[in-house]
Parts: C-alpha cells; structure tokens; sequence
C-alpha cells in the first residue's frame, strides 16, 4: 500500500506545511495492518455513511464486501480546524511520517470530546522493528507459503487466544481431515517481558504442530471484525472461535469471506492447566510472583506533612529486609537532578510528577521497588502515573494526611511563612488547593501516628499484598 519513490519523496517535501497527528500504539500497529495489506479493500478511515453501509449491509459502496467498520478516533483539540481537503501526517510516537491523510469527514463533536476522521490514506512509510522481525510477515508473503504448502483450507487463530494442548489437537485434527493448515497469530503490543513471553509461548505451539503451522505476528491484537478481515487478508478461511458469536458477528464473517470454526462443546478451555509446558513455564517466567515483581509505593501530601521522612524510613526498612532493589525519588531531589528548568506553575508541577511516574514505572518494569514522595497535589496527573506504573508493576498510593495546621507549625523551611507573606505564589495548601485522594490505599496522619506506627502500616500492607515476606 506504500506510494512510489517519487511520490513518497515529494509529499515529504509537502509535509512540512500539513498539520500532524502523532498516533497511539493501537493507531499506529492498526495503520500499519492496512500498510502492508491486511485491512484490504479499505482504503482509508471510513466516514459516516460508509460506516452505516457496513453495519447495515456488510458492504462498501453496495459493491464491495466487508464487515469491517474502520475509523480514526482523535481527540478534538487535534481535528477542531480540520476540513475536508486538508491532508494530515499522520505520524508514530518517533514523529515519522507513516502516511497522509487527505480528510474527507470531520465528525462533529462537543467540547472536549473524541472526533471521527475519515479519508484516503496514501502509504508513505512502515514503522521500524527490531524484535520478532522474521515473523512480521505481509499478507502476500504469507499466501504464497500457503500456496506452496497446497493447503486446501486455513484455520486462523487470533492473538488473544493461547491454544491449549486440547485445542491444539483439535485444530490439527481438523487441518489434516481439511487437508490443511493452522495460521497462528500473535501479538507484541508492549515492550515489557510478559509481553514479549507471549509470544514465545505461541512459538511454543508453533513448533508443537510442526509444518501444520505458520506464525505471525501483528503489532495489535485488532478487535473481531478486523480480525476477520486481517485472516482473510492473510489467506485463512476459516477463524477458530471458543464459543458462538452473536448474529450479527456471524454476517462479518460472512462479509469479511471467512468461516467462523467453533470449539465443540466437548472440548472444554481448561486456562493454564492445559497449556504446553513450555508455553505456561515461558509465561510464568514473565509474570513472577509479588515477593519479586516490582511495585511503587507513592506518598502524597502537604509539605511538611511528613511523607519524606515515611518514604526514608521505608526504604531503610526494605533495604534492611532485603533482598530487593530499591530506589527512592525525593521531591526536593528530583527538582534538582530531574527538574530543575521546571518553575512551579501547575503545567511544570504536573510535568515534574510524570517525570517521577516515569522513573517510577521504569524501576518497577524491572522488578525494583520505587519510593516517591512529592507533594503530586492534583488527583488527575496522580491517577495518570498510577496508570503509567500499572502497566508493569504494582502501585500504593500513600495519603499522608497531616492537618495544614500542623504542617505550618512544623514549617522547617519557612515556606508557609513566605507564602502566607505573598512572597510565594501557587503554594499547595494556602493559595493553590490539594486534591484529596479518594483511591489511596494507605492514609496516615503522622500528628497521631509516629513515623514508626505509620511505616508498619505500610509495610503491614505491603506484606498483605505478598510484595514482601
């Protein structure tokens, strides 16, 4: 689906002048389906009347069939000046230009809600990889080994399915009564080790069924009605399902020219217990037990609270039980070694505590044990580091609730002094607010606990959840 040399070289050129919208993950692993031909016969995100064809009819233009309703979903702050004509580069998280957009829909939306964007998309570029890069095959690659193998019929099996041993024996079974063969596909949508032991344990089932089967791998896992669309596109004509599909996922199928093949009733999913045993050791590997997964405790409170000293008495405390790895991230450190270009406007205090989160999750994705201890006053950039660590390790949100009363009278570095004096703006508590936790998982006042009552709390909890002995 890519452009010609000459064409790619020129709309580069154009570019500079053409609004950008910068892709998430899924957006960018989706566009990069339709790139390399996995999402033919769609041309581009669909617009309305296209997509109430597709739900209506399963077809395109009344001619073309496919049970597939495509489109791009941005936030409106992105597509508001936006118009039909207007071409866009659209670009992955490293800024490359992967395709233009030339914008046919702008689908109205309030105020700070999501917009739909439809249009021609004309190729420019694929994303670059550097795991997995053997199994990162195209549609046309993939139909010629099927072709020369002389299979008759082809079963796909989606990512989010790992076949067990019955499953396995079962789809064998019917590729050899089909005279045919297994596609199995498999996805990398993170960069983390569970992520990439996923895909080891498909390889596990791949060489579990020999020359029966090919593997490949997607950069997403796309819903069903893509999937469909994508195992057709790959050659498959037939998509293994667990359990029946409603009606109307029944005629995508039936639109996207691929048969669903349904898991018989006497065959029951037995989760992990049926899995290869290579397969669940590659994934048990990945996906280690508390004592040694990693996990951020992060502290939030008023300064002067008291949530330093809790964070440094934890990490002695850990350090002293050992044998984990553990980092402590200090406000005032931070600023100084991380932060210090940053003033303290809510946009650089929010900033500051992605920055923290983002050291936090690094430490935990590594199976560390992350300290934090800022004043994180606002509960929405909180919540978006809990997000951000969650992806890869656990997260204790800590709310040290100390009076304000009580942190002035402490005020060991005059800083409520200078800002009830004015001389301080936006200071968290007297002229900027504190957002109080709802979702915290340990609350401690330290003008009624001791450090030391407040630090077995938390690792009380800590234990609880098996993160230590």
């Amino acid at each position: 689906m890519l452009a010609d040399i000459a064409t790619i070289q020129r709309l580069k050129e154009e570019s500079r002048n053409w609004p950008s919208i910068d892709l998430d993950g899924k957006q960018t692993a989706e566009l990069e389906l339709w790139l390399i031909g996995a999402l033919d016969p769609l041309s581009g995100y669909l617009d309305e009347s296209e997509v109430q064809s597709v739900q209506s009819k399963r077809v395109l233009g009344n001619k073309t069939p496919c049970g597939t309703a495509w489109q791009l979903e941005v936030h409106e702050r992105y597509a508001a000046n936006l118009s039909p004509g207007d071409k866009v580069a659209l670009r992955d998280a490293e800024g490359v230009m992967l395709a233009l957009l030339t914008i046919s829909e702008n689908s109205p939306a309030l105020p700070g809600q999501t917009r739909y964007l439809a249009g021609e998309l004309t190729g420019m570029e694929r994303p670059v990889h550097f795991a997995f890069t053997t199994l990162r095959q195209i549609p046309n690659a993939v139909r010629e080994q099927i072709a020369s193998q002389g299979w008759k019929a082809v079963v796909a099996v989606s990512p989010d399915i790992l076949l067990t041993a019955a499953e396995a024996a079962f789809l064998d079974a019917w590729a050899e009564d089909n005279d045919g063969g297994i596609l199995l596909f498999c996805a990398l949508e993170g960069q983390d080790e569970l992520d990439f032991a996923s895909v080891h344990a498909v390889e596990m089932v791949a060489a579990r069924l020999g020359k029966r089967a090919l593997l490949v791998l997607l950069g997403t896992d796309p819903v069903l009605p893509l999937m469909s669309l994508v195992a057709h596109n790959y050659g498959a004509t037939s998509l293994f399902l667990r359990q029946e599909v409603a009606l109307a996922q029944k005629r995508v199928f039936k639109a996207n020219q691929i048969t669903p093949l349904v898991l018989p009733d006497d065959i029951m999913d037995m989760g992990t217990n049926g899995l290869f045993p290579e397969a669940e050791i590659a994934l048990r590997l990945a996906n280690p037990p508390p004592d040694r997964r990693g996990v951020v405790v992060f502290f939030t409170g008023l300064s002067g609270s008291g949530k330093s000293t809790l964070a440094r008495a934890l990490q002695a405390r850990m350090m002293e039980i050992g044998p984990r790895r553990v980092t402590l991230l200090d406000g005032d450190l931070v600023r100084k070694h991380l932060s210090s270009e940053l003033t303290f406007s809510r946009e650089h205090r929010d900033l500051n505590i992605k920055r923290i989160g983002y050291v936090a999750a690094e430490v935990g994705k590594h199976g560390g044990v992350a300290i934090c201890c800022p004043i994180a006053p606002y509960d929405q950039t909180r919540k978006e580091v809990r997000a951000m660590v969650e992806q890869y390790a656990g997260f204790i949100l800590v709310h040290v609730n100390t009076p304000l009363l009580v942190c002035e009278k402490r005020d060991r570095k005059g800083l409520y002094a200078k800002a009830r004096a004015g001389l301080i703006k936006e200071f968290t508590g007297i002229s900027d607010p504190y957002e109080i936790p709802m979702d915290a998982e340990v609350v401690i006042n330290t003008a009624e606990l001791s450090i030391q009552e407040g630090l077995d709390v938390i690792l009380k909890l800590l234990r609880d959840y098996g993160y230590i002995g």
